[in-house]
This record gives C-alpha cells, structure tokens and sequence, in this order.
C-alpha cells in the first residue's frame, strides 16, 4: 500500500520486518527509526511483526488516504 502523506514513526518495543519500495527489506527494533514518504514511489508493507511491537508514528498530514497496491519490489 501508499500514502498520500509522509510518515515518520519510531519503534518503542519489539520488531517488525517492513518492505519499502526501493530501499528492499529492513528489521526494525526498538530504537530504530523509518521515514516513508508520500506517494505511489514509496509502496510500502510491514510484511511480519513481533511479539510486543510498538510504535509511536507522526502523520503529514494527520488527513490522509491509503491505496491498495502490489507488494514493493
């Protein structure tokens, strides 16, 4: 999927191991942070989670749609 806003989040606990087009595959832990921008060039998936995971995530904008589409390459 994608955004038509920026993302910006950082995990407080656990994992999660998230595909982001171009950038390829990232495991994420606690400390670790992911910014993703808007749009169809930034297709994005959170492809397996861990126990305990937790994030804190800022929006912009807070309005925004998200669009179905193929998993990143």
């Amino acid at each position: 999927h994608y955004h038509d806003m920026a993302q910006w989040f950082v995990v407080l606990d656990g994992w999660a191991r998230i595909e982001v087009e171009n950038l390829g595959e990232r495991v994420l832990a606690a400390g670790d942070a992911l910014t993703v921008g808007a749009g169809p060039h930034m297709r994005h998936n959170v492809a397996q989670i861990g126990a305990g995971f937790q994030i804190m995530e800022l929006c912009i904008p807070a309005d925004y749609q998200t669009f179905p589409a193929e998993p990143p390459t």
